[in-house]
């Protein structure tokens, strides 16, 4: 597709007047370019695991994917641990870390029949704190078919993930409520009202006396709201919490 497909593409995603029509530029670019399947998925660092995905996967494929896979799913486990692009087909199948559990392989075979048989994973580490994010690129074709297929468009697909990853951290800003984000373990959205307001507070350099006397509470319950929200976040201390607020688009 060359030059000017990725210009094209380029031009889509600055003439975006909203988040969602970001993300269907991107969407749109990689199904153009013949994959089936286009995922955009954040893992916690911490936690290892998976805390949601932009998708286009069906609703169906994503409801199994929560009740039974998101715990094991090697895909997640490559972005966590490497750094290196994957072209993952039955060729390359042992490249996948946790494949000694029977559940993850169950995984990858229910994952052909939602059209993702081969797949190129993309991992990124840069400007996500706390947080290993990856493409991954889907498609129905069978190894020997895929191959031949990605070989031809490899060029534009490199660049073009490179291109969408300079524009994912303000979706991730922004992606609650939008319809294609999927989440997954997201403790950070069942912080309560008061955990957020603390949150906030804290955020704006109250000290715990002057929160208290804000909310009209105690300070034991605030260093109660504070001690909860850190590990909901998953959070070393206060100044890490207010970090992943910010990311989280958790801070007004």
């Amino acid at each position: 597709m060359g030059t000017y497909a990725t210009q094209d593409f380029l031009s889509k995603i600055l003439g975006a007047q909203t988040s969602r029509d970001t993300w269907m530029a991107i969407e749109g670019h990689f199904t153009d370019l013949g994959f089936d399947v286009v995922n955009f998925g954040v893992v916690d660092t911490l936690t290892g695991l998976p805390r949601g995905f932009f998708t286009n996967m069906s609703d169906e494929w994503m409801r199994l994917y929560a009740e039974r896979y998101g715990g094991v799913d090697p895909m997640v486990r490559y972005a966590l641990e490497s750094d290196d692009n994957l072209l993952y087909c039955s060729k390359t199948i042992d490249k996948l870390p946790g494949l000694d559990n029977p559940l993850a392989r169950e995984m990858l075979n229910e994952a052909a029949n939602f059209g993702l048989r081969c797949s190129y994973e993309t991992p990124f580490r840069q400007n996500y704190p706390g947080q290993a994010v990856a493409f991954n690129l889907g498609s129905s074709l069978e190894t020997d078919d895929f191959l031949p297929f990605f070989a031809e468009i490899e060029e534009d697909v490199v660049l073009a993930t490179s291109l969408a990853q300079s524009f994912m951290p303000k979706l991730l800003f922004e992606r609650r409520g939008m319809e294609n984000w999927v989440p997954l373990n997201d403790d950070a959205q069942r912080l309560t009202v008061r955990e957020l307001e603390t949150l906030n507070w804290l955020a704006n350099g109250l000290r715990v006396d002057r929160i208290a006397h804000k909310m009209n509470i105690t300070n034991d319950t605030v260093n109660f709201h504070i001690k909860s929200i850190k590990q909901k976040l998953n959070a070393k201390t206060r100044e890490h919490a207010i970090a992943i607020g910010f990311i989280e688009n958790l801070i007004r």
